[in-house]
């Protein structure tokens, strides 16, 4: 979403450096993302570190790498417990890299998933429906992707300028055009503000897309003097009656901070 920039060579288009999982939250934020997420009632949060309620699946996905795999990283287990109710775990699963060393994401179980590393570390993760294809965020085919920007700062502008004013400045990148966000979209501020994007920031931003499968979906935006900033994405789509596996998905994806450092 927004501007094209460039990007390093053998970099995906959209794609995340594998990495061990991430800690969880503290309390308080997680209680704000299971109250304003839409549909947030109807499921509890999803986290790798949970060893209550019943185990689900870790998927190894096919995986292609810009610069050659990870090595020497933590190797997740072929099961984890996420803490979620039974009728929500048992229809999802984790998904991660061929190495098995990705910070995994949710989705339904049973689908076929693909993760593309670039060489600068930008990652991309697809879970889709089996005999079907990734298709482009936003087209209303059912899908879960979750994408990291890394260390491209031209690629964090481009996720996160027409949602966060002040990451043009921010991020060195005040001069390009940013494109606008699809028409139609409801925003929700979840964490941080437009209006005051003092750093250190720490935004997460969900959004709704419109549609007969409506897809929604969550920004994470961190920001720091000095050290740039960091971007990931996920977007979820699926039929308005399986809501709740995409509140599930979205809260697991903030809860991890998802490749965020």
């Amino acid at each position: 979403m927004g501007v094209a920039v460039p990007r390093s060579p053998g970099g995906p288009a959209k794609p995340v450096v594998a990495r061990a999982a991430a800690p969880t939250l503290a309390v308080t934020f997680v209680a704000l993302v299971l109250t304003y997420l839409p549909g947030a009632a109807t499921a509890r949060l999803a986290v790798p570190t949970a060893s209550t309620g019943p185990a689900v699946p870790v998927v190894a996905c096919a995986s292609s790498y810009g610069a050659g795999p990870p090595a020497g990283l933590p190797v997740l287990p072929h099961t984890l417990r996420p803490g979620l109710p039974a009728p929500v775990a048992k229809v999802l699963a984790y998904y991660t890299n061929d190495q098995r060393t990705l910070d995994p994401v949710l989705g339904p179980r049973g689908w076929d998933c693909e993760v593309q590393v670039g060489a600068d570390g930008t990652t991309g993760l697809d879970i889709y429906p089996p005999g079907t294809s990734p298709t482009p965020s936003g087209t209303g085919h059912p899908e879960v992707q979750a994408a990291s920007d890394s260390a491209c700062q031209g690629c964090v502008y481009s996720t996160v300028c027409a949602l966060v004013p002040a990451a043009g400045q921010q991020l060195g990148f005040a001069m390009l055009p940013c494109a606008p966000r699809s028409k139609g979209e409801v925003i929700t501020w979840l964490a941080g503000s437009p209006k005051n994007n003092k750093p250190p920031v720490r935004d997460v931003i969900a959004f709704a897309q419109p549609g007969h499968d409506p897809t929604r979906g969550v920004v994470l935006y961190d920001y720091r003097p000095g050290e740039g900033g960091a971007a990931s994405e996920e977007t979820c789509t699926l039929p308005t009656d399986q809501r709740s596996l995409c509140t599930a998905v979205l809260n697991s994806f903030v809860a991890h901070h998802w490749l965020m450092g």
